[in-house]
């Protein structure tokens, strides 16, 4: 006997954070899909589903809608010159989207897909209004500014991408950009901050593992939980030292865990240090994490942290200016196998910021 009363619905909220949960977790079953839901729900303190009935019910209602979409959406390709012919791109961004698909490259990242490429030219307006904002706090050279506002552009347009993204999936009709608006509009780069999702616990900024402390059991948990988390935290970790994002690292699993250890390192347990790298100019910041990049990517199975602390050394030497003192970058708290352990349990019990 079905109960009377309200049936659920799946409001816009709602279907935004499933679309969120599914789009990461394709393969996750219905029933898991609501307990997931829940967990959100019950970490937040909101109930998100307005009325009576088994929620299970209006999630199974939603997903053909889901798939129907994220069909319709089609592959998410890179963008390159040849996409000219079908995609209508101003020729006066063209020409900035361009050089930043060759910083991409430059910089190991991924490239810019379509959807972000079109985001890119949208928000290529702005860049006059960057142009006039005041730099110098972050020690933006004149020569390296069109490349810094090119970088900060790509950054928001795949903020605004990943928004889209997970609207079309959900089924909204009417998207509101306007909390992303109103920052760009202002040219309030530090605003990037608040959009990168980190959808564990604060904890993940301390995140350092690598292959030898993860166990048989926890690999579902490394590749479904812990690197999207990662590849997020990143985002964080570079935003905090360049205010923009090189983009998401074109390389492996082990160089990424790697990276982001090294990254965590320099913001979490070596504060001189930091105080040191941020008196650099810009360019001197970018391409000391460029280096790192360059270096993690050839070498993803190194497990010696003190090779690893001598490299960053040796790396930050190549940036400094001789003659003047600097703090030494030392190893930093590495997570045990227990921590991540309990980190898993704690996921599965709250679950999570973001599903």
């Amino acid at each position: 006997m079905s109960k009377s009363g309200r049936p659920p619905v799946i409001t816009d909220d709602n279907a935004e954070i499933l679309a969120k949960m599914k789009d990461r977790h394709d393969d996750w079953s219905i029933r898991i899909l609501e307990k997931k839901f829940d967990q959100f729900a019950k970490a937040n303190g909101k109930s998100y589903l307005i009325g009576k009935g088994p929620k299970r019910t209006a999630i199974a209602g939603w997903i053909p809608e889901y798939q129907k979409n994220k069909e319709k959406m089609g592959i998410e390709r890179i963008w390159s010159s040849a996409e000219l012919s079908r995609e209508n791109i101003d020729s006066e961004a063209v020409r900035w989207l361009i050089a930043i698909q060759v910083y991409r490259k430059s910089y190991y990242s991924k490239l810019l897909t379509v959807r972000e490429a079109k985001w890119f030219n949208f928000l290529s307006g702005f860049r006059k209004s960057f142009e006039i904002a005041d730099l110098t706090e972050f020690g933006i050279s004149l020569e390296l500014k069109d490349v810094f506002i090119s970088s900060v552009i790509a950054t928001w347009a795949e903020i605004y991408a990943y928004r889209e993204k997970i609207d079309t999936l959900a089924g909204i009709k009417n998207p509101d950009f306007t909390d992303l608006d109103s920052n760009i509009a202002n040219a309030d780069f530090k605003a990037i901050y608040q959009y990168n999702e980190n959808y564990l616990y604060d904890a993940m900024g301390k995140i350092a593992n690598r292959e030898d402390v993860v166990k048989k059991d926890l690999e579902v948990f490394d590749n479904q939980y812990l690197l999207p988390s990662l590849i997020n935290q990143i985002r964080f970790q570079e935003i905090e030292i360049l205010v923009h994002s090189l983009g998401e690292p074109d390389m492996s699993h082990k160089s990424i865990r790697l990276y982001t250890t090294i990254l965590a390192w320099i913001l979490l347990d070596n504060p001189q240090f930091f105080k040191d790298l941020m008196k650099l100019p810009y360019v001197k910041r970018r391409n000391l994490l460029t280096s790192i990049r360059e270096w993690v990517k050839d070498n993803p199975d190194i497990n010696d942290d003190n090779i690893i602390a001598l490299k960053v050394n040796e790396l930050f030497d190549s940036v400094w200016e001789k003659g003047k003192n600097k703090t030494k970058f030392k190893k930093g708290y590495r997570i045990t196998i227990d921590d991540l352990q309990k980190m898993k349990e704690n996921y599965e019990k709250e679950g999570g910021a973001n599903g």
